[in-house]
């Protein structure tokens, strides 16, 4: 006859056995995402920052990452060079800048111009989506801009 401590811990090994065998492997594998591909549409960027209005050209990445806890994504990313038709001096309307360089995926950097890039954190901070990290560089000799927008999936 065993002993009640024995019979607990008897109990305890064979529900970690069951558990162990019920785990979702779609979860555990998951893929990681496609590489982005360039796009040129403005439509979702439009909507995402009304700020910039609908007169401007765009070449821009997306894509999620993951949460490796869990099987969703844990997050949407968009990285954008933005030409504005009208330039970016109505944009900065005198704004405060400061230097900054983009930080931008590898795929995008290689089309930005050389440039003494300007970052504008009071533009940040009212452009983006109020739930999204939102960073806005101006390139004002080439009167275009960076945006990068982080957020949930």
């Amino acid at each position: 006859m065993m002993s009640p401590f024995i019979r607990v811990v008897v109990g305890l090994v064979l529900s970690g056995l069951v558990l162990t065998g019920c785990t979702d492997e779609s979860v555990q594998t998951r893929a990681t995402p496609e590489p982005s591909t360039l796009r040129t549409d403005i439509e979702p960027l439009m909507g995402r920052l009304p700020a910039l209005g609908n007169d401007f050209t765009a070449q821009w990445l997306s894509n999620t990452t993951y949460d490796q806890s869990g099987p969703e994504p844990a997050s949407y990313w968009i990285h954008a060079l933005i030409t504005p038709t009208d330039g970016v001096a109505g944009l900065i309307d005198g704004t405060a800048l400061t230097p900054g360089t983009p930080d931008v995926r590898e795929q995008l950097s290689e089309l930005l111009p050389e440039c003494d890039w300007e970052f504008a954190e009071e533009v940040s901070r009212a452009w983006g989506p109020l739930d999204w990290e939102t960073h806005v560089w101006f390139c004002q000799e080439q009167d275009q801009l960076v945006i990068t927008l982080t957020g949930d999936a």
